[in-house]
């Protein structure tokens, strides 16, 4: 199974036991390869390691946004930013894809409380 059908079969299973910030995290990170996937000329089809950079990128517009709002003095929405963070992190480690989690764990991650 591939990373892409994992994060569909994930947000299957979030919709159903009604976890609303796993499924909106999995529908970002679905939206997002997605919308690699018909970049360019012509649509392909990313392979795992496609949808972990895509999925590394992210990660870092989450960090950038949690930095953004943490300077605006909304905590509220940082800290939200930061739970979206640490779910996509943990998106990619299944037990295929064990070896490959670092591209998307950020160090940041590891300083979240």
């Amino acid at each position: 199974m591939s990373l892409k059908e994992q994060l569909r079969a994930d947000l299957t299973t979030a919709m159903k036991a009604r976890e609303e910030l796993v499924s909106s995290t999995l529908r970002m990170a679905l939206a997002a390869i997605t919308t690699e996937e018909v970049a360019g000329k012509t649509a392909r089809e990313l392979t795992d390691d496609d949808v972990l950079a895509v999925l590394g990128k992210e990660a870092k517009k989450r960090r950038e946004a949690a930095a953004a709002f943490d300077d605006a003095g909304r905590t509220d929405l940082a800290d939200k930013e930061r739970r979206l963070l640490e779910r996509l992190g943990g998106e990619a480690q299944g037990p295929e894809f064990h070896g490959q989690v670092e591209i998307i764990k950020m160090p940041e991650i590891e300083s979240i409380d």
